[in-house]
């Protein structure tokens, strides 16, 4: 599959000369191939970037000046070699190492076979993620923590609002979270009140009983039919299974448990309350890559009262609510945690 190499040429500023050597290095660990300008000078064919531009609100970093190069960057997206088109997304290379991801506004349940589109959640979505990645970001920088992922920038332009990440080593598995004895478990482990647990309470599960601490488990993801046109559904594999497409699964579950155990603050200091999540994680299992949106999880508007509170998510629509009453709880979502203001 053949991809155009990035070359581009730097105009420095001033005031972020103490960052030019590690922003070139982590440019080249991407495939863009910076030079800097002098006085006077230009480089024929490059993109030229001028980073007197960049609007320094607060502490510049790598990652948002990344983000500011990505964005100069002129692209055709229809014209990008095709990685990989799915139900949700369609995945273009923007060079060897960067994908550039177009998401589709489709939502499924395989549970109440239904699949329609919901407008504008394609977008929110994208922004719903890359606010996610940054506040991430901006954690493991702040604290030291380790939660990796492949977030590098979103750009908008006329063809639209596109998603980019680092090019990872995927695998076909996909890494849920439960807080809370929900969902699927509760259809395929029968009669679980019938027996005590080593809970902090022992008490027997039953629905809607809460995880001492966060459940991690694989899934192997099926498509949507088989060669004969039958529905399929993903199906939960052992660690021992998952271990054979994962190079290190006990990174893995860690991550996925640190990132849902700071989601979840999040989510609680906005009043929500994170049921369960699904993310996706790399074959070396030290970096999530994908979305983390609304579309990926169970949300509930109750810290309490979890039977009579209300959805904020896909069980809306699985149930039979109209799509544009999901649409508005996901604005609600975003709007809440991320203090902004948003219609889709």
């Amino acid at each position: 599959m053949k991809v155009s190499t990035i070359n581009i040429s730097l105009i420095p500023c001033e005031s972020l000369n103490h960052l030019m050597i590690p922003l070139c290095k982590r440019l080249l660990e991407i495939d863009i191939i910076p030079s800097i300008l002098g006085n006077n000078t230009f480089e024929s064919g490059n993109e030229t970037i001028d980073l007197n531009q960049y609007n320094i609100e607060n502490e510049p970093d790598i990652s948002n000046l990344v983000e500011y190069v990505i964005q100069q960057i002129p692209f055709d997206f229809d014209s990008l070699p095709l990685l990989v088109e799915g139900e949700s997304k369609i995945i273009r290379l923007l060079n060897s190492k960067i994908v550039i991801e177009k998401f589709k506004p489709t939502v499924y349940s395989y549970t109440f076979n239904r699949y329609g589109e919901v407008k504008g959640t394609d977008e929110l979505r994208v922004l719903f993620s890359a606010a996610v990645f940054r506040k991430m970001n901006a954690f493991s920088k702040t604290n030291k923590a380790k939660l990796k992922n492949a977030f590098l920038a979103v750009i908008e332009n006329s063809e639209g609002l596109f998603l980019i990440q680092e090019k990872v080593d995927s695998c076909n598995l996909e890494i849920r979270v439960k807080r809370f004895h929900i969902g699927s478990p509760v259809h395929r482990y029968r009669y679980t009140e019938k027996y005590p647990t080593f809970q902090n309470d022992s008490l027997p599960l039953t629905k809607w009983t809460r995880f001492d601490k966060p459940i991690v488990c694989f899934d192997w993801r099926n498509p949507m039919t088989d060669e004969n046109g039958d529905r399929l559904a993903d199906e939960p594999i052992s660690d021992d299974y998952a271990g054979i497409w994962m190079n290190d699964i006990s990174s893995a579950k860690k991550l996925a448990s640190e990132t849902f155990l700071w989601l979840e603050q999040i989510f609680s200091e906005a009043d929500f309350l994170l049921i369960d999540i699904c993310f996706f994680i790399d074959q070396s299992g030290t970096k999530l890559y994908g979305e983390i949106s609304p579309d990926c999880m169970r949300v509930r508007n109750s810290l309490e009262a979890l039977t009579n509170s209300t959805s904020f998510d896909k069980d809306l629509w699985r149930q039979g609510e109209k799509e544009q009453v999901l649409s508005e709880r996901y604005c609600n979502i975003y709007n809440r945690i991320f203090n902004q203001t948003i219609k889709i």
